[in-house]
């Protein structure tokens, strides 16, 4: 159980640092249309990650 945890606690690290406000500026500078695209992939990205460590870990 340990491990599961510390898996999510990265995990949730990799979450704020996806939508932190300096990445955020520069998906904005690279056009508006872009934006809404990040913000899509990265909440992909994470829920995927979230699906795959529940799956290594039998949760």
């Amino acid at each position: 159980m340990a491990g599961a945890g510390r898996r999510l606690g990265a995990l949730a690290i990799f979450a704020v640092l996806l939508f932190n406000f300096p990445l955020l500026a520069v998906a904005e500078r690279a056009g508006r249309g872009f934006v809404p695209f990040y913000l899509f992939a990265a909440w992909g990205l994470v829920i995927v990650l979230v699906r795959a460590f529940g799956r290594r870990t039998g949760e």
